[in-house]
């Protein structure tokens, strides 16, 4: 079986350090060796490099790479007749594929004459699925009509603010207090959503070290000169450190809003409306109970639960999954298995959503569903719930 980190990182890098990653440098220390091997150019194996020791040093016992041949192999690929296939194999799954998913590929490409190995086919979804995420990431981008150099990274880091923010607090953390602990699951430091680990936090550096990559690229495509925008050539860290200022302008706009916004809720305000609403529909009404949070209605992102007083101590809840979501707001492999770890079930035949079920022995078992919620909504959806949650709420 695949490792966690294989299967959350393979969207952008091929394999993750081995298990024994964290080595001992005192009885209570341990440091990173960051060896990954990447599905990708030279550049953006170095890029990769780069952004991993910004953020984990002095972390980081060592930092390498090892860049696939499968890059070279999509580049040709892509010149093919067959290449159609993976497009559109890709478009159809993204990312949410079985292993007999992948054999009838494999099948059919050795059909048309294309033959290529397991691994090999995989690691071409790879690549396909991050030429089709630089689609979208650059019609995103260019929705807001950037012009400059200062435009273009001003919208990334509003982008992107959350996920930095995350990586920018962990390397405070790591530098404060160092990395102790026993596994590489270790956590680093805890949130608003909860304790984020050592493993979670160098997979979303990897992943971002993808996007930057894409932002680099959407530089050449636009005809944004860095040399001549800053006077300099600009290396891969002076990008990063010009990201990190526009995210600490990012933060600035946030506290000063926080400054004059009205009374606005708390994630405690948010965590007791959920508690509320739950245990209405377990004490209230009749057997046809539910309740559907909502955090974003463009994007239909949804968790329901159904309850009755009948049945007190169960709860069966769902997220919305891929089955009735836009193309655009679809979860990546990455989300998918996040929601996994999280407690939520994978979609049967008869449901499109994530389900699971609930035993409720009291309130403090409805705290910690409505903990779940919160979190699924952050981590998983990128919602942010405080002045942005509806409740809908049915008692009969």
């Amino acid at each position: 079986m695949r490792s966690f980190l294989r299967w959350l990182l393979e969207p952008f890098v091929k394999i993750f350090a081995n298990p024994n990653s964290l080595k001992e440098s005192s009885p209570e220390t341990y440091k990173i060796s960051g060896e990954f091997s990447i599905i990708g150019s030279t550049e953006e194996t170095e890029l990769a490099i780069t952004l991993i020791k910004f953020f984990f040093s002095p972390a980081l016992k060592s930092c390498n790479a090892i860049q696939s041949e499968s890059y070279a192999t999509f580049k040709n690929f892509k010149d093919s007749s067959g290449y159609v296939y993976l497009e559109n194999f890709v478009k159809k799954y993204n990312g949410n594929y079985c292993e007999d998913d992948l054999l009838k590929f494999k099948q059919l490409l050795s059909i048309k004459g294309f033959n290529f190995n397991q691994d090999e086919v995989r690691d071409l979804i790879i690549q396909e699925k991050k030429e089709q995420d630089y689609f979208n990431f650059k019609k995103t981008l260019l929705e807001a009509t950037p012009k400059t150099l200062k435009d273009f990274v001003a919208i990334f880091a509003k982008n992107h603010f959350k996920d930095i923010t995350l990586l920018k607090k962990c390397r405070a953390s790591i530098k404060n207090k160092g990395i102790f602990g026993t596994a590489l699951s270790n956590s680093v430091m805890e949130t608003e959503s909860g304790i984020v680990g050592l493993e979670y936090a160098y997979s979303q550096a990897l992943s971002l070290s993808v996007k930057v990559f894409f932002l680099k690229r959407l530089f050449k495509e636009s005809g944004i000169d860095l040399k001549q925008e800053t006077g300099e050539s600009v290396s891969n860290e002076m990008l990063i450190e010009i990201i990190m200022k526009a995210i600490e302008e990012c933060e600035l706009g946030e506290f000063e809003n926080s400054l004059v916004s009205k009374e606005k809720k708390n994630t405690a305000d948010t965590l007791n409306e959920i508690v509320t609403s739950l245990r209405r529909i377990l004490n209230e009404g009749g057997k046809n109970n539910f309740v559907i949070f909502e955090s974003d209605k463009n994007k239909n992102y949804y968790i329901q639960f159904a309850g009755a007083p009948t049945y007190p101590s169960s709860l069966h809840a769902e997220a919305v999954g891929n089955g009735v979501l836009l193309p655009e707001f679809k979860l990546n492999e990455n989300k998918i298995i996040l929601l996994k770890s999280l407690g939520w079930n994978l979609p049967d035949g008869s449901n499109s959503n994530f389900y699971r079920e609930y035993k409720v022995i009291n309130d403090n078992s409805l705290i910690g569903i409505a903990n779940d919620v919160i979190r699924t909504f952050v981590d998983v959806y990128n919602c942010s719930l405080v002045d942005n949650l509806n409740i809908k709420l049915n008692l009969e």
